[in-house]
């Protein structure tokens, strides 16, 4: 989340006029970090990631034995925590 942005945003021309008088970018900010925690939540409870996981290592494991290769070991670990 520290490191991405929003490229383009479509605004009306109230939310224009509004922005004149003030800067929501910390608000949008705040909104973003407690929807990337909501959504990591949500991936874990419903075994969305458990499932990516293991088309990830399906998808590896048959890529590299149809290369040639005997024996595939996949491994995986959690995300890496950004510097503060």
């Amino acid at each position: 989340m520290d490191h991405s942005y929003v490229f383009s945003r479509q605004r009306g021309v109230l939310d224009r006029i509004g922005s004149v008088f003030a800067d929501d970018s910390n608000s949008l900010q705040q909104l973003y970090q407690v929807a990337e925690v909501k959504l990591a939540a949500a991936a874990q409870q419903s075994g969305v990631a458990d499932r990516a996981e293991q088309n990830t290592r399906a998808t590896l494991e048959g890529m590299l034995h149809s290369l040639g290769y005997t024996t595939v070991i996949v491994n995986f670990t959690g995300p890496a925590t950004p510097p503060k």
